[in-house]
């Protein structure tokens, strides 16, 4: 059986659970394959962050969480949200969504993505703010699908100076 999701077919074989410190090298290597496949190398100055290989001591700070997509057991991506530096408290980050490329185009985004909004409704976040660069196009499509707006500049403090694409979303609804 497969669910539909945003006019995909998603094998119901993937669960979301929070990240352990036995998920950080797989989590690690997926953010690593990924930025190599899109060419962030050529943005950055070290292609991986000391937050990227620190991510479960990261993700222990006050209102962030980071979720796991495991098929058969194995991470296939991750995502997160913690809050954004510099523009109070309404407003979450969506950091490190990333999906092996072998499990793309299954809903394994959309189900990360559901599962960040959900937490961020709980920790009473009322908007969401996102970045990525231009090379990354399958990843803005995916954002403004889901209801992110592009902006041309970034907001607050992410301290990611190799970005190009920032985009926001209210998660408040009326």
């Amino acid at each position: 059986m497969t669910t539909r999701m945003a006019g995909r077919e998603m094998s119901p074989s993937y669960s979301i659970r929070r990240l352990t410190r036995a998920d950080v090298p797989a989590m690690v290597s997926i953010i690593e394959a990924t930025r190599r496949e899109y060419g962030v190398q050529r943005r950055m100055q070290l292609l991986l962050e000391p937050s990227d290989l620190d991510m479960h001591t990261t993700y222990q700070e006050l209102r962030s969480d980071y979720f796991v997509a495991t098929h058969a057991g194995i991470p296939a991506g991750g995502a997160g949200i913690a809050p954004l530096a510099g523009v109070g408290e309404e407003t979450c980050e969506l950091q490190r969504l990333y999906v092996s490329a072998p499990h793309r185009g299954r809903g394994v985004g959309q189900l990360l993505l559901n599962e960040c909004f959900r937490r961020a409704a709980i920790l009473g976040f009322r908007k969401c703010y996102a970045e990525t660069i231009s090379e990354m196009k399958e990843a803005i499509r995916f954002y403004e699908a889901n209801g992110f707006r592009r902006l041309s500049a970034p907001l607050g403090n992410s301290g990611h100076g190799h970005v190009d694409r920032w985009l926001s979303l209210n998660l408040a609804v009326e």
